[in-house]
């Protein structure tokens, strides 16, 4: 759970979590919520999860997902998502893969 107000230090990682349009948003309050539930898959942790975000501005995130960790070096996460706000509902499916050298 992560409540917030006003403008974020960096709009980097908004930018890269929410895309180019999300940017323009200034501030105001804002609520992210996550829960899930790690246990033992396969060779690794799968964690299925399920997130909320909420901005003053009325926008709404929903979003339902799995990581996979298949130990320090090798990480899978599929997730989709929707949106909504003051335009039509956007909807959208995100895979991450995280590999380390």
């Amino acid at each position: 759970l992560s409540p917030g107000w006003g403008a974020s230090e960096s709009g980097l990682a908004r930018l890269w979590d929410e895309g180019a349009a999300a940017s323009g948003d200034a501030g105001g309050a804002r609520l992210e919520a996550e829960l899930g539930y790690g246990f033992r898959a396969w060779a690794g942790l799968a964690t299925p999860y399920a997130g909320f975000g909420y901005r003053e501005s009325a926008r709404r995130r929903w979003r339902l997902g799995t990581r996979f960790e298949f130990g320090p070096d090798l990480a899978l996460g599929v997730e989709a998502e929707r949106r909504d706000g003051d335009a039509r509902p956007e909807h959208g499916v995100r895979i991450q893969l995280r590999v380390r050298w």
